[in-house]
């Protein structure tokens, strides 16, 4: 892109652009870990070799951790409040 182009956009067309840019690099990151894994698995198939990671392991790929309840957001909350050395206003239970 250039600069001229750049004093055109607002802010949000710029970020817009920067989060394509990280998808495309993360699409990237992704499509070299297959190339690599299935690589491996054709060599080890070529050299019989006994062990191996799946493929989810070999990516990485994060399991989708669970949903915070309202009293685990106010336990967060308050654990950095005392954290930071502040005191507690209002201790009413969470959605209440």
């Amino acid at each position: 892109m250039a600069p001229t182009q750049l004093y055109d956009m607002t802010s949000v067309e710029i970020l817009y652009m920067i989060e394509g840019y990280w998808r495309e690099k993360k699409l990237d990151l992704q499509r070299m870990k297959w190339l690599v894994w299935h690589i491996g698995a054709l060599n080890r198939q070529a050299y019989h070799a006994k062990k191996y990671p799946s493929f989810d392991k070999f990516m990485g790929e994060k399991k989708q951790q669970k949903k915070q309840t309202p009293t685990d957001h106010k336990n967060i909350i308050i654990a950095l409040n005392k954290a930071f050395g502040g005191k507690v206003v209002n201790s009413k239970s969470p959605g209440g």
